[in-house]
């Protein structure tokens, strides 16, 4: 976790200092592979950490990743404009920070983990990884991340170009977008642990296609309002569908947080430039109904997702937690 975070900050900072295209782009490619490496084994610390309340303690990690969307633009612009390009030195100093501190806490944070495997072991019954159930919720994340990423590239052209607003006012747009959506990740996970990951992750998928469309319509006022509103059912879902990811593979935590943080979202990006070909050849209004078509596939897909996370093997007999054994939901 120490190295990603430091890998991550590092392409950011020699991004500024990269004298010709290729360079700059191979630091953007350390970056990304810092972000990559960190985010498994952290999701999975965060599980272990959660007790018995892990779409709540995933929805806390998942706001770190809200927060950080939102101020890298405004802090990496405030550092350029001040000193340059060089400025991304300055911005490199907070991953800086953060990877000392997770050097510092490596012990705290492996017993954190230790604890939580042993809770898991003594507290549960064997389970089964269930990969039929998690390729299916990688393609409701995947469906989930186009419309994220179509969604971020075309909010402010559409209110520029269609509403006929400024730029400014097109940037607010996506700003409350991204607020609701973090809104929606820290009330999604205190619900869903409440009434299930499953039941909310379905009311989401569903209403977002009709307040979409609904969006599409709207003038300029409403058009600011539904476009939270989706930003919330949107967003709101990430942490809830990490976990579930983590309960459909719970012998391989890393990896199904591997997936559900970062393949199928990153699949779901490489998807954008398509529809950028797409508002070429047919318009802005064109791509935002088909982006308002995505969630309906993703419904489909997520009703056939069972309920309960979890499969235990038949005929196995729960394992008595020893006294000395710590409780999840003290962790």
């Amino acid at each position: 976790m120490p190295a990603g975070v430091l890998a991550a900050g590092a392409g950011i900072a020699l991004s500024g200092l990269a004298p010709t295209y290729l360079l700059t782009f191979a630091a953007i490619v350390l970056s990304g592979i810092g972000v990559a490496a960190f985010h498994p084994e952290a999701a999975r610390h965060a599980n272990y950490a959660s007790g018995a309340a892990k779409a709540q303690g995933m929805s806390l990690f998942a706001l770190g990743g809200n927060a950080g969307f939102a101020l890298g633009p405004v802090l990496t612009t405030a550092a350029v404009l001040a000193v340059g390009l060089s400025g991304t030195l300055l911005v490199a100093l907070l991953p800086l920070t953060a990877a000392t501190t997770l050097l510092v806490k490596r012990a705290r944070l492996g017993a954190v983990r230790d604890r939580g495997r042993r809770a898991a072991e003594d507290a549960a019954e064997p389970q089964v990884d269930r990969w039929g159930p998690f390729a299916r919720l990688t393609g409701v994340i995947s469906l989930r991340s186009c419309v994220h990423f179509g969604l971020l590239s075309f909010v402010p052209v559409w209110f520029v170009t269609t509403l006929d607003t400024s730029e400014a006012a097109g940037n607010a747009a996506l700003t409350a977008m991204l607020a609701s959506g973090a809104a929606g990740t820290l009330i999604g996970g205190r619900v869903a642990d409440r009434v299930g990951r499953r039941t909310i992750l379905l009311a989401c998928t569903a209403l977002t296609a009709p307040v979409m469309a609904a969006f599409i319509a709207a003038p300029i006022v409403p058009a600011f309002l539904l476009i939270a509103v989706v930003g919330f059912t949107v967003v709101g879902t990430f942490s809830i569908t990490v976990v579930l990811g983590q309960e459909y593979l719970p012998n391989r935590l890393g990896m199904a947080s591997g997936v559900t943080l970062g393949a199928a979202i990153g699949v779901g990006g490489a998807l954008a430039p398509a529809l950028g070909a797409l508002a070429d050849a047919q318009g802005i209004e064109a791509t935002m109904w088909v982006i308002a078509a995505v969630p309906l596939a993703a419904l489909a897909l997520a009703l056939t997702l069972p309920a309960d996370g979890r499969l235990r093997l038949a005929g196995q007999v729960p394992k008595t937690r020893s006294p000395a054994s710590p409780s999840p939901g003290r962790m």
